[in-house]
């Protein structure tokens, strides 16, 4: 495969020996997760059991409950992959392996190498051969995928193949231990009675839960290990149902005991469950297919189970395939007989809502039909937004990589979910939605899927009445999003972290009551889509009230303040109500009214900047909300004037040319930043080590930053800054932004690139890749960091590239052309992108020599760089409008 098309387990490692192997292990699963934005399988190795270090499970999407006391988190679930692999009856042991990630086809690839050593014996009292221990090896290739053409079905395929080029036979007389015969490349010199069957490589698949109506405590005890809270009478999910079935028999067949062999394939496992608190049915159903192979059905240990046995022979492989279909309430009124059917439907060949895919190849069904299905869907996605690096193969994989898990993370499915902090890889931050998902990943889709980017808009759109009723009981007009949100929009932050385990202490966490700056976030993401996409049923329908309704928030969230941002004593009209919980909603009387004469400002809130809560005039989130006020005017003719009076007297902050020693065109952050003593150099570290050496109360009374703030502000609103200013604000912030945040480096690396700091650019954007690909963070195993993927897309089409959008004439128009502006960094002879533009694909390049060109039509993958279609002309910072 060309390169930057291939992941490896290991990549980017320091080649030295971990310190926490667990750690590094639960990280590997991560990386190597694959998902379709609507289920999701940890890349954990198929053999790890429950409460693995890998942390093996399975998220599906929208699956949302609450454990007692606890906010709703994203419900884990078994790993459907497991298999176990034995030797002549005993279990094998790993001798090594190889797994990566097929970026292209969407695939996780394993070669490993089993070996059963000692289990069995050579026999005794044979001329010319000892007694003692017999081994024998097996290759096994493993192919998984989680279908990007079918959204509710999974599959893998495992192929055995015997090492050592011999054929081996297993004798196991009811009288005496089994042994090993080795057949010789010739005759066998001696020959061994046979008393017995063929020695059989055995296949067992199962899940670690109970069969029909009995209590799953064996399952549920193991399932407890891996994901805690998820199972047990005290955990997320009730089992109503579960068993073994031949697929097309009439009858299910209860698996209390052994049920014997079969030579009628396949057989499928089946379950049903019920989350406890939110009532979600979720049911699998997963086809087990082995060609020729009888099965053996039988209950393990707290687990039901199907095992394939196979006679090896050299250079005749063998092999068993799984397909797994997820239904829930969510999608069906009845979810296991919507899997089952899946299931079906999927085994022949067929779509799961019937007939077969266009141009699929003859007599291919079963996995074979979904494998082609999936690799084909994947080839037209990454058609419409490969990124082409030439000159840096490090940074090329590092991009593919970031777009591999971005397109794996979006809701094609459905607009009533989104993209969650860690996607469908991880329990981190519980699976809830952010401000990340608009800002950082949302322009990824917007510019290259507008279809997926329009769903994840409307989740918010779904979300809005519960953003009223969290801005009501705060006492405020309008609509405020949650802080952290799930599939209701209700506020999920945890208002208490988890106990500190040194001093068992909890830290009070604010971001749901005052991190109010998502309100504007949600409302520049709707413009920003509508700008780009030209969607006008889009705005009209949905985003206008998204965006007015915000603004209506920051009406009533806005209080007089003197000249230099100082809060005055609150007026009767003039802002919110003093009370947080009104008796009644607050009228829209309270709005301040055009004719009054007082600055306005925002007190009491947390900035991008978290080191810093519940500071005054904090510059990203009033810059956002003025933006937000002036925007809906254009759009609510009722409210114009009050709006744009608001927008108009809306205080920013301080400028350096008031402080001494600070440049003058330097934004401050907040009331008072300019005023904080700064770290010494040498008491500077990255964010986390700062934080836990001088504490959250610590950090605060410094002069740093956890991420970009007024830098951020800038970035998006580029009509607050010109190419001075820019500098002036990256010269003074950057060196005390200390990066306890994984959003930072990427929106750095940007800017980087902006300001033609090339190579400080490169540097931040491989920090940025460091996140994930060396785990840099050590939080890995919680899941891929979905922001920062998204960063890094937008450090290299907005950075590198300097890809502009530009309005039309008229004061309020969406983007009618482009411009770019690229500083590509050291090393990269090209770089080549793929958009959307106005419904069509639109490829732009840039080279070291300075030549720009665009044409119409998505890349060619292979080779990178290919020169097909009429490619146009452009200079540097030429606006530019396709003619296609």
């Amino acid at each position: 495969m060309p390169e930057g098309w291939t992941y490896e387990e290991g990549h980017g490692q320091n080649g030295t020996e971990s310190q926490c192997p667990e750690l590094e292990r639960g990280a590997s699963a991560t990386l190597l997760t694959l998902s379709n934005g609507y289920l999701g399988a940890r890349g954990a190795r198929e053999e790890d059991p429950p409460g693995a270090p890998s942390l093996p499970g399975t998220f599906v999407a929208g699956v949302f409950d609450a454990l007692p006391g606890q906010v709703p988190e994203l419900v884990p679930f078994p790993a459907w992959g497991s298999v176990q692999v034995r030797l002549g009856g005993h279990p094998a042991t790993l001798r090594g392996d190889r797994r990566w990630l097929d970026l292209r086809r969407g695939m996780l690839n394993r070669r490993a190498v089993w070996e059963v050593a000692g289990a069995v014996a050579a026999p005794a009292g044979v001329k010319g051969e000892p007694a003692g221990a017999a081994e024998q090896t097996v290759s096994v290739q493993y192919e998984r995928l989680v279908s990007m053409d079918a959204p509710h079905l999974a599959a893998q395929r495992l192929t055995l193949t015997l090492g050592g080029g011999q054929e081996a036979e297993l004798a196991a007389g009811p009288d005496e231990p089994g042994f090993l015969v080795m057949g010789a490349q010739g005759p066998a010199q001696h020959p061994v009675p046979m008393r017995s069957q063929p020695m059989q490589a055995q296949l067992v698949w199962g899940w670690p839960q109970a069969a029909d109506g009995a209590a799953a405590a064996q399952g549920a005890g193991s399932l407890e290990a891996a994901w805690p809270g998820c199972s047990g009478e005290s955990g997320h999910l009730e089992l109503l149902r579960s068993g073994v079935m031949q697929l097309d028999g009439p009858h299910p067949i209860a698996a209390t005991a052994d049920a014997g062999a079969s030579e009628e394939p396949p057989w499928a496992l089946y379950a049903l469950w019920r989350t406890r608190q939110s009532g979600i049915l979720v049911a699998w159903a997963a086809a087990l297919v082995a060609q020729g192979s009888p099965a053996v059905v039988r209950r393990g240990a707290g687990a039901l189970e199907v095992s394939f046995s196979f006679r090896l022979v050299p250079g005749s492989p063998a092999g068993a395939e799984q397909i797994l279909a997820v239904y829930t309430s969510l999608d069906a009124t009845d979810p296991l007989a919507a899997a089952l059917s899946a299931v079906r439907q999927a085994v022949r060949g067929a779509r799961p809502e019937g007939g077969l895919n266009p141009g699929l190849p003859d007599r291919a069904t079963g996995y074979a039909a979904l494998r082609w299905a999936h690799v084909q869907a994947w080839e037209r996605l990454w058609r419409s937004c490969d990124v082409q690096i030439q000159g840096d193969p490090a940074a090329q994989l590092a991009m593919r990589f970031a777009l591999f898990h971005l397109l794996q993370a979006a809701p094609r499915h459905s607009q009533q979910v989104s993209i969650g902090a860690r996607a469908l890889t991880g329990t981190g931050y519980k699976g809830h939605v952010f401000w990340d998902t608009e800002i950082f990943a949302l322009p990824f889709f917007i510019w290259t899927d507008p279809p997926t980017a329009r769903r994840m808009l409307l989740y918010r759109h779904h979300t809005l009445p519960q953003a009223q009723a969290k801005a009501w009981a705060h006492g405020y007009e309008g609509a405020l999003f949650a802080w952290e949100s799930t599939d209701t929009g209700e506020e999920t932050t945890p208002p208490w972290s988890d106990p500190d385990p040194r001093t068992g202490r909890r830290t009070r966490i604010w971001c749901g009551e005052t991190e109010q700056h998502i309100a504007a976030d949600v409302a520049y993401a709707c413009w920003q889509y509508w700008q780009i996409t030209h969607d006008e049923e889009f705005l009209q329908r949905y985003g206008a009230e998204i965006i007015k309704q915000t603004a209506r928030f920051w009406a009533s969230r806005v209080s007089p303040v003197a000249p230099d941002g100082r809060p005055l004593p609150r007026q009767a009209g003039s802002g919110a109500p003093d009370s947080a919980e009104p008796s009644s909603a607050p009228s829209d009387s309270t709005l301040p009214g055009p004719g009054l004469q007082e600055a306005y400002g925002i007190a009491q809130v947390i900035g991008p900047d978290e080191f810093h809560i519940n500071v005054d005039q904090n510059f990203y989130t009033n810059a956002l909300a003025r933006w937000n006020l002036a925007a809906a005017a254009h759009l609510d003719p009722v409210y114009r004037q009050r709006f744009l009076c608001i927008a108009e007297r809306l205080f920013l902050g301080r400028r350096g040319a008031a402080v001494p020693g600070v440049p003058p065109r330097v934004w401050e952050q907040f009331l008072g930043f300019f005023d904080l003593p700064e770290l010494a150099p040498g008491d500077r570290a990255d964010g986390p080590a700062l934080e836990k050496r001088l504490g959250p109360d610590g950090v605060a009374r410094y002069r740093t930053v956890k991420q970009p703030d007024v830098l951020m502000a800038l970035y998006l609103l580029p009509e607050l800054s010109d190419p001075a200013t820019l500098e002036q604000n990256w010269d003074y912030y950057e060196p005390i932004t200390a990066h306890g945040s994984s959003l930072g480096p990427a929106i750095h690396g940007l800017l980087a690139a902006r300001l033609g700091k090339t190579e400080k650019a490169l540097g931040y954007f491989r920090q940025a890749a460091a996140i994930d690909l060396q785990n840099s963070m050590n939080n890995e195993a919680l899941g891929i960091h979905v922001a920062t993927l998204g960063g890094m897309w937008q450090c290299v089409v907005r950075g590198f590239l300097g890809l502009d959008p530009l309005p039309g004439p008229e004061s309020v128009s969406p983007c009618h052309s482009l411009r770019l502006t690229p500083h590509l960094p050291p090393g990269w002879t090209s770089c080549q992108v793929t958009l959307q533009w106005r419904g069509k694909p639109i490829t732009l390049r840039a080279t070291a020599e300075g030549q720009i060109a665009a044409r119409p039509g998505p890349a060619e993958l292979d080779p990178p760089g290919a020169e097909s279609g009429s490619w146009i002309f452009i200079q540097p910072g030429q606006e530019f409008r396709p003619p296609w």
